[in-house]
C-alpha cells in the first residue's frame, strides 16, 4: 500500500534564516525610523530656524552643514538671487533634505512697503511658486520669509498712520496672490507697531496677510513683554510666532549690548526662548537665528 511521502524535514539552518530574516528586517527598519526621528529627539520637537542673507550657500551648501549641526537647525531662510538657477537650486534643496531642513525663500526691500498692490512682493511669490511647479515636491521651497521695513524710512517716521494702512494694503494683496499658487507666508516684522499705536494695522497683517509671523526680538532678558501684544494676536488667529534672536557684534547696525546675544552666547539665547515658550503655551514657537554670518564666527569649526 502506498503511503504517499512524508514531508522533507527542513534542514537546521533553513529554519533558523526563516526566522532571522524576519527579525533582523524589523530592527533595520527600526534603526532607519531612529535616524529620521533623531533631529526631532534632539530638539525636543522645537523648531530652529536661520537666517542666511548670501547667495554663498546656494553655490556651497555644504558649509551650512556646521551650523545645522551645532544648532540643531531645522528651517533655513535663504536669501534669493534675482534669477533662479533651477539646475543649482534643487542641489542646494537636495542637500538641505538630506539634512532634514526645510527650505524658505528669504526676500524683500523697504520699497517694497510702499506698495498699495503689492507688486514687488507677488513677484518674488510667483518666481518662487513657477520653480516650485518646475520640480518635483521634495525640492520645493516651503514658503517665503518677508523681509519689508518700511518703519525705517523718514517718511513713514512722519506719516506712520498713512503708510502703515499703505503696506498692511499691500502685504494682503500680496498674500491673496501666495494662496492662489498655493505659497506659504512668513511676514518678518519689528516688535514695536503696538508701541507706535498701530496695533489695528498689525492685527490685519497678522489676521490676513501671512500664515506665520516672525518678530524681531531684540531685547535681552525682556523677550516676553516685548511680544505680548503680537504672541496674542497669533494665539487669536492661531498663527505660528517665530521669536528672533540676534547675534551680531555690538555697533553693528547701531545694535546695542541689550540688542544682540552676542557676548551672552547661545545658552543665554536658548534659556530666553524657554521663557518665551513658557508665558505662550498655547502657541507653536520657532526659534531663530540672525544670522549666519555672525553664528559661523561664535561656532567652532570642529572639523579643522
Amino acid at each position: 500500500m502506498n503511503k504517499g511521502r512524508r514531508g522533507r524535514k527542513i534542514p537546521v539552518p533553513c529554519r533558523v534564516m526563516a526566522v532571522a530574516v524576519p527579525v533582523l528586517l524589523f530592527f533595520c527598519i527600526l534603526f532607519i525610523l531612529a535616524l529620521s526621528m533623531r533631529k526631532k529627539d534632539s530638539t525636543g520637537g522645537r523648531e530652529y530656524g536661520m537666517f542666511e542673507w548670501t547667495e554663498e550657500s546656494l553655490d556651497n551648501p555644504e558649509k551650512t552643514d556646521r551650523l545645522i549641526r551645532a544648532l540643531s537647525i531645522t528651517r533655513w531662510y535663504q536669501e534669493i538671487p534675482e534669477e533662479l538657477d533651477r539646475d543649482k537650486t534643487v542641489s542646494f534643496m537636495e542637500y538641505m533634505n538630506r539634512q532634514k531642513v526645510k527650505v524658505y525663500a528669504l526676500t524683500g526691500s523697504v520699497e517694497w512697503g510702499f506698495e498699495e498692490d503689492g507688486a514687488s512682493l507677488s513677484r518674488q511669490i510667483q518666481k518662487v511658486a513657477d520653480y516650485n511647479d518646475s520640480v518635483d515636491e521634495a525640492y520645493r521651497f516651503r514658503g517665503i520669509m518677508t523681509d519689508i521695513e518700511p518703519y525705517v524710512s523718514s517718511r513713514f517716521r512722519e506719516d506712520p498712520v498713512y503708510y502703515m494702512d499703505l503696506y498692511v494694503k499691500g502685504m494682503r494683496a500680496a498674500y491673496e496672490y501666495a494662496v492662489s499658487r498655493n505659497i506659504r507666508v512668513i511676514q518678518c516684522i519689528p516688535r514695536h507697531y503696538d508701541e507706535q499705536g498701530l496695533t489695528a494695522y498689525l492685527e490685519q497683517l497678522i489676521a490676513y496677510a501671512c500664515d506665520e509671523v516672525a518678530v524681531m526680538n531684540y531685547g535681552l532678558s525682556n523677550e516676553v513683554e516685548m511680544i505680548e501684544t503680537e504672541a496674542g494676536l497669533c494665539e487669536k488667529y492661531e498663527k505660528e510666532l517665530h521669536c528672533i534672536l540676534e547675534f551680531q557684534e555690538v555697533g553693528i547696525h547701531g545694535l546695542t549690548e541689550q540688542e544682540t546675544y552676542r557676548q551672552q552666547g547661545i545658552k543665554a539665547a536658548d534659556a530666553a526662548w524657554d521663557k518665551v515658550e513658557a508665558a505662550y503655551p498655547n502657541i507653536r514657537i520657532v526659534r531663530d537665528y540672525h544670522w549666519t554670518l555672525p553664528l559661523y564666527d561664535m561656532i567652532p569649526d570642529t572639523d579643522t
